[in-house]
């Protein structure tokens, strides 16, 4: 009897669950591998990317974005891809690369910029970004066949100057002047009148200069009576009182 309850009571032992013990740090390192790997791959020059707006660029834009890439080898790549390109929105960056501190890619984006000049737009985008050519005459190494032809083209657009000086303040028309200075790209006489009616007190400052030194005390006290602009009339009342 006794041994009876003795069975009934027993309590078998459960036997113990195995867990696979798995590695932890194995994990972690090789996830941290498998991140790498993608953003070495992301970063790659064959994978360009720009940030979060990959998604909402063209290839052409990819293309205009990597002609400002550090890499000199893949500027140059993009020059020759985009050799027989005349996208309007492709100009102002081969402007940039006429001052690249890499020869050959000055070289290309001056070819290119000679053959642009068979293009119809070629003299309105010489106009559009002329601010952008003025800055090349300060920069090293730029390539000097390219800009003179810049320069001639705007050179020719005299409708352009009196645009730019009867309704624009600020850089354009101050820098538009001291080219036409430096260049002589209009008689003096004419530039007189353009100064005369420009919208910028500055440039406007040129024609009062040279007035006050060439004209009669008559002469201008007849223009300061015509004149309707506050700093032409203190100007010339200082001088004449």
């Amino acid at each position: 009897m006794l041994k009876f309850l003795k069975n009934l009571l027993q309590i078998n032992k459960a036997d113990p669950i195995v867990i696979p013990q798995t590695s932890v740090k194995n994990d972690a390192k090789s996830e941290i591998k498998h991140e790498l790997e993608e953003e070495m791959s992301e970063n790659h020059e064959d994978n360009y990317l720009y940030g979060f707006a990959q998604n909402k660029l063209s290839d052409f834009e990819i293309k205009l974005y990597k002609l400002r890439s550090y890499d000199g080898f893949t500027r140059q790549r993009m020059l020759e891809h985009l050799k027989h390109c005349f996208d309007a929105e492709l100009f102002p960056h081969l402007l940039e690369r006429l001052s690249d501190y890499v020869e050959i890619n000055r070289q290309l984006a001056a070819q290119h910029v000679l053959k642009w000049r068979e293009h119809a737009e070629f003299s309105q985008l010489c106009i559009h970004h002329f601010l952008l050519i003025a800055t090349l005459q300060n920069r090293d190494r730029t390539e000097p066949e390219a800009f003179k032809l810049l320069l001639s083209e705007v050179s020719k657009q005299t409708h352009f100057f009196s645009e730019i000086f009867s309704k624009q303040q600020g850089v354009l028309p101050r820098t538009l002047l001291k080219f036409i200075l430096q260049y002589q790209w209009v008689d003096k006489e004419k530039l007189f009148e353009l100064c005369r009616l420009a919208k910028d007190q500055q440039v406007r400052k040129y024609w009062l200069d040279e007035i006050i030194q060439n004209q009669t005390e008559a002469e201008l006290l007849q223009e300061l009576k015509q004149s309707k602009l506050k700093d032409v009339q203190y100007q010339l009342f200082d001088h004449l009182y």
